[in-house]
C-alpha cells in the first residue's frame, strides 16, 4: 500500500482537489509554486476545501482528549 493510501483512507473521502490554477482552472492535490499545465503563478487553494479535514482533526482532538 502506498504510504499516502491509508492516510487519505483514514481522513474519509476527499472533496476534489485542494489546489487549483487561477490561468488555467487545472486542480492539483498538491500545492505547486508554478502551474504544471500552463506555467502560471497562481496555484491557490480551493476555497473550503481544507474545512471538512480541519474539523474531522478537531473531532479526533477530543476524542483523544476524552479518553484520558
Amino acid at each position: 500500500m502506498r504510504p499516502f493510501t491509508s492516510i487519505r483512507a483514514a481522513l474519509g473521502p476527499g472533496t476534489g482537489s485542494a489546489y487549483e490554477c487561477k490561468s488555467c482552472e487545472e486542480t492539483f492535490d498538491v500545492q505547486y509554486h508554478v502551474c504544471p499545465a500552463c506555467d502560471g503563478f497562481s496555484v491557490e487553494a480551493v476555497e473550503g476545501h481544507w474545512e471538512g479535514v480541519d474539523r474531522r482533526a478537531q473531532v479526533e482532538v477530543a476524542a483523544v482528549r476524552g479518553r484520558r
